[in-house]
């Protein structure tokens, strides 16, 4: 049986594939939306549950078009009960470009905001930021792990913090990236 009824995915429909492949459970019924700025309204019927928001991952994605289709979903209320945006460890500054690194802070700290003014209705908002190699499946430049960052290791953050169990964790920041963002102060 699965964990949830509806899940959204918004970003490349390429990985929303692969993730789905790996978690079969996850969800009953996905809706894929490639381009935020195109949600249908049958997206925002209130019947979502499990929101992925990994726009971000497409470098083409507008970042103000990304939030308003989050702040839509989340606004309808109804069945939501977790949001799981996915950006890059360029949020941190220590890889990736400026604009990049602009876009993801800006996601998490959207995220951060939501999971404050949503957790009384008990709607978790956290956020997956993957090694900026993730892209490429080369290992991360300095690396303590000295390991590339996949498609898996996504799904498995997703599947801990989608968890009907994890309704305690909101307002969080996963970083996936083989030990990269130690070296960084502001990983801490």
């Amino acid at each position: 049986m699965a964990t949830w009824s509806t899940a959204c995915w918004l970003g490349p429909p390429g990985i929303a594939e692969q993730v789905r492949t790996l978690l079969p459970d996850l969800a009953e019924t996905w809706q894929v939306v490639a381009d935020p700025v195109l949600l249908p309204e049958r997206v925002v019927d209130g019947s979502v549950e499990l929101l992925v928001d990994a726009a971000m991952l497409d470098h083409r994605a507008p970042l103000e078009a990304t939030v308003a289709a989050v702040d839509r979903i989340v606004a309808t209320g109804g069945a939501l009960r977790r949001v799981v945006s996915v950006v890059t460890t360029a949020w941190l500054g220590v890889d990736g470009d400026e604009r990049e690194a602009m876009r993801c802070a800006a996601v998490v700290g959207h995220s951060r905001a939501q999971a404050l003014r949503r957790a009384a209705s008990g709607v978790t908002v956290n956020t997956i930021a993957l090694a900026t190699a993730f892209r490429t499946a080369e290992i991360p430049a300095g690396a303590p792990l000295a390991r590339a960052v996949g498609i898996a290791d996504l799904a498995n953050a997703l599947e801990f913090f989608a968890d009907p169990e994890s309704h305690y964790v909101t307002g969080q920041t996963l970083n996936i990236c083989a030990g990269t963002t130690v070296l960084s102060s502001m990983s801490v």
